[in-house]
């Protein structure tokens, strides 16, 4: 995709690849694929190609990935959990 970013078909396919697989994947695997789709759609809207698509884009990716809590990382504590544990304890 950012090896031939004049290619289109390849974010298509990548996004396809994604919806379709992503129940099968690790949840860190869905967040940098989703990540690189995002990447994607900035480096396009930055370089002023069909912008009001990727755009679009770019909103229902990212709503995707804040929906399934793919921010979250389970390796590293969020803040919240840090410090309700410490006022726990």
């Amino acid at each position: 995709m950012f090896l031939e970013p004049e290619n289109d078909l390849l974010y298509y396919e990548m996004k396809y690849f994604l919806l379709t697989n992503e129940k099968t994947f690790a949840k860190s695997c869905s967040a940098s694929y989703y990540g690189k789709l995002i990447s994607y759609c900035r480096l396009k809207i930055t370089n002023s190609v069909k912008e009001d698509f990727y755009r679009a884009e770019l909103f229902t990716i990212t709503k995707f990935f804040l929906e399934k809590g793919l921010y979250l990382d389970e390796r590293f504590p969020s803040a919240e959990t840090m410090y309700c544990s410490d006022l726990q304890s």
